[in-house]
């Protein structure tokens, strides 16, 4: 009796790793297969995705879970600070390569914060996307962001707007 094998391809993903190769069952001149059949798997890598580790500043909660949210969908982690003061404690346990910030926030302001920041981290001093309303351009924030040469979007804003400030941020 002859003594024919069937490849079936196989194709598994665990824990992000895609794993391919072939299901050998050993076959039976009658085509039905044998008791054990073997498998031979090949590893090979899952495509990698660039995460962009982003801080958001805003003593607006609600706002900040959203600017978190669409971030998120931007490939971003995202850690959340109410105020300077607290921007500073995550700026120095971890490395950011972008920052959005309220220009109006208790304690340490949105115009302090960036002083701070460009003096301690300097390579971060283009990578600001300052987000306000109406009352900080009244309040002479505008002149300020001009000179930094940043980003400023206005409350209310369009999330595309977001994410295109924020991709153009991570080109730079």
């Amino acid at each position: 009796m002859a003594l024919f094998y069937r490849a079936d391809p196989v194709t598994l993903v665990f824990r992000g790793i895609r794993v391919t190769g072939a299901s050998v069952s050993p076959l039976t001149a009658i085509g039905t297969p044998t008791a054990r059949p073997q498998t031979r798997m090949i590893e090979t890598e899952a495509p990698k995705h660039i995460m962009h580790r982003v801080l958001v500043v805003d003593d607006d909660h609600d706002l900040a879970e959203l600017l978190s949210e669409v971030l998120t969908y931007e490939n971003c982690e995202v850690d959340i600070a109410v105020n300077g003061m607290e921007a500073m404690e995550h700026l120095h346990a971890r490395d950011y390569e972008a920052i959005l910030c309220d220009l109006m926030m208790p304690r340490v302001d949105g115009e302090a914060l960036y002083h701070d920041v460009t003096r301690q981290f300097p390579y971060l001093g283009d990578r600001f996307l300052f987000v306000t309303g109406q009352a900080s351009r009244k309040a002479g924030f505008s002149d300020f962001i001009y000179r930094t040469g940043n980003y400023l979007i206005e409350k209310p804003f369009e999330v595309q707007e977001l994410r295109r400030a924020i991709r153009e941020i991570f080109q730079r």
